[in-house]
């Protein structure tokens, strides 16, 4: 699964540092984005929008521990079928 700007068939072949290669990994994007989702899960939770207590709970699940497990062919479809409905 590709996400970041360097991650393409150029790139591919190491024409990006390894700490690069780390900032734009998949890992590294999904848990950005659990980031942003955490904070304004704490945020809600601190104005009452949402339960108290909630906002800490989604910060300590928000963690890129397992991404998808997919891989992606140089056309940019999947290898593996989509989940069923």
């Amino acid at each position: 699964m590709a996400f970041g700007s360097f991650d393409n068939q150029i790139t591919h072949r190491g024409y990006v540092t390894k700490q690069m290669d780390q900032i734009w990994s998949e890992r590294s994007t999904v848990q950005s984005w659990f980031d942003v989702e955490a904070a304004l899960a704490r945020a809600q939770s601190a104005i009452g929008m949402i339960p108290a207590g909630t906002g800490a709970q989604i910060t300590g699940q928000a963690k890129a521990t397992d991404t998808v497990s997919m891989t992606t062919s140089a056309s940019g479809s999947t290898t593996e079928p989509p989940p069923s409905a």
